[in-house]
């Protein structure tokens, strides 16, 4: 292919431009096709061919185990629920002191 280039832009014959152009284009075409052939074979794992289990790799799949349930997610239609309520005062308030070898930043605490 390098020497089809050099060709293509060393004799400026508008012919052998379009037969250039046309070999480019089906260049294209068959690496498309190639590439969607590999990505083809790296979907496919022995749940899905005839691949022994060995060639799975170490990667596990993730299996769902919970049941679907016909229960609403919600809670027990007209009951309001209570939450506790931040009154606005500590019943008791510590300060913590920062070492001088200790990474963490109690400031923001």
């Amino acid at each position: 292919m390098g020497e089809k280039i050099k060709q293509a832009f060393t004799t400026p014959n508008f012919n052998d431009m379009i037969k250039f152009i046309y070999d480019l284009k089906d260049e294209i075409i068959r690496l498309k096709n190639e590439n969607d052939s590999l990505k083809a074979q790296l979907k496919t794992d022995s749940h899905n061919s005839s691949k022994p289990l060995s060639s799975d790799g170490l990667a596990k799949k993730n299996i769902n185990l919970r049941k679907s349930s016909i229960k609403s997610v919600s809670g027990q239609v007209g009951h309001k629920g209570n939450t506790l309520k931040f009154e606005g005062k500590a019943d008791k308030i510590v300060h913590h002191v920062q070492f001088e070898n200790c990474s963490r930043n109690f400031s923001e605490v």
